[in-house]
């Protein structure tokens, strides 16, 4: 997951809410290393502008 800015337009308790839900995602394993990513998922949805722009199905 790329995040771009997640907490610009939230509250302070909400900002606050969004990274540790970020954390919780990180301690579970969740990776900015593409090579991994790929390794283990079966699909990738790419979202521009609020759009699904791209999906890739991965043969697992």
């Amino acid at each position: 997951m790329i995040m771009a800015e997640p907490t610009a337009a939230l509250s302070v308790q909400e900002t606050a809410k969004v990274e540790n839900i970020i954390r919780g995602l990180k301690e579970r394993g969740v990776s900015h290393n593409l090579r991994k990513v790929f390794d283990s998922v079966g699909r990738i949805v790419m979202i521009r502008r609020r759009r699904s722009a791209a999906t890739g199905d991965f043969g697992h």
